[in-house]
This record gives structure tokens, sequence and C-alpha cells, in this order.
């Protein structure tokens, strides 16, 4: 009968000691779990202001665009000045001749009419100081057309190199996006798979509270 109990007092004791192995090795991993998940946290807080430093940027990114925008409209509306600021000088110019040839063919033909002979600039037709007046006026619009072509091709050049710059900021913010959804679903499955981890830890040191 002794025997009996010191045989099942033994057997007990070796089961007792085992259940506590287990329950310090649990603990132990259970230790390990909260550290790792410390530290995942701080890596998404990290994440999160690194979000935060991006968006920020995007924002600062967002805004000079909008000032290049308003440049290159302004350009462009500065563009459109020129050309239409170029058409009435040529209008005027070409006003201005035709008075002068008109009152050239009236001094003409009142000189003829007093001395009864006919000019001949009258019947031969008169240049109007090396030109007709539809050429001075195509010289006028070419002028004023030069003029323009002058000054839009700075705001031109200014134009492509701010939408060249707009395209490589948003490059880069694409990219910077692209690494940040990345890490982030890393981060994400690292903490889904550690709370499955304790989870089951806690289930195992529960079972082996109960069977003690």
């Amino acid at each position: 009968m002794r025997r009996l109990h010191g045989a099942e007092n033994a057997r007990l004791k070796n089961q007792f000691k085992t259940q506590e192995d287990d329950r310090e090795y649990l603990i132990k991993q259970l230790v390990a779990a909260k550290k790792d998940n410390a530290r995942l946290r701080e890596d998404l807080n990290v994440s999160r202001e690194d979000v935060a430093a991006l968006q920020a940027e995007a924002e600062q990114l967002r805004i000079q665009n909008a000032f290049y925008e308003q440049d290159a409209a302004a350009a462009a509306e500065g563009r459109a000045a020129a050309v239409q600021s170029v058409q009435p000088l040529a209008v005027s110019l070409s006003s201005e001749k035709l008075g002068v040839s008109v009152a050239l063919i009236g001094g003409h033909e009142s000189m003829a009419a007093r001395t009864g002979a006919a000019s001949p600039r009258a019947s031969e037709g008169i240049d109007f100081g090396g030109g007709d007046v539809d050429a001075m006026v195509a010289s006028a619009m070419g002028g004023g057309g030069s003029l323009a072509a002058t000054g839009g091709t700075a705001s031109l050049e200014a134009e492509n190199r701010y939408r060249d710059l707009i395209l490589r900021l948003k490059k880069l913010l694409d990219a910077e996006r692209k690494a940040v959804r990345t890490l982030r679903a890393q981060l994400n499955t690292e903490l889904s798979a550690r709370s499955e981890a304790e989870m089951f830890l806690r289930r195992a040191i529960e079972d082996a509270k109960i069977d003690l």
C-alpha cells in the first residue's frame, strides 16, 4: 500500500514538475512576445510619423504646384496680351499710313488741276515710303509677332521647367507612398501573427493552471 502511494506520489511530483517547466517556458515566451509587440508598436509609431511627414511634404508640393500653375497661367496670359497689344499697333500704323496716302493723293490731284497736267505718281501709283499699305500692315504685324514670340519664349521655357519639376516631384511622392503602404502591410501582418501566438500562449497558461 505504501509502495502504491509512494509511486503515485512520485508520478504526481514528476507531473507537477513537468507542468511547472511548461509554465515557465510559456511565461518566457509570453514575455518575449510582449517585447516583440512593444518593438513593433515603436516601429508603427515611427511609420506613422513618416507618413505624417510625407503628408506634410505632399501638402507643400501641392501648394508649390498651385503656384507653378498660377505662374504658367500668368505667362500664357502675358503671351496673349502681347499679341493683342501688337494688333492695335499694326492697325494704327496702317491707318496713319492710309491717312498720309490720302493726303498725298489729294495734294497731287489739286496740283494737277491747277497745272492742267496729270501727276505721274497719281497715274502710276504712289510709293509711300518704300511699299504699299498692305505691305506696311504685314510688316507691322510681323514685327509685333516677333515681339510676342520673344517675350513668350522665356515664359514657355519657365513653364516647361515647372512642369518637369512637378512630374519629378509627383513620381517621388508616389514612390514614397508605395514604400509606406508596403511597410504598413508588413507591420500589420507581423502584428496579427504575434497576436495569434500570444493568444495561444495565454490559452496554454490557462490550461496549465487548470491542470494544477
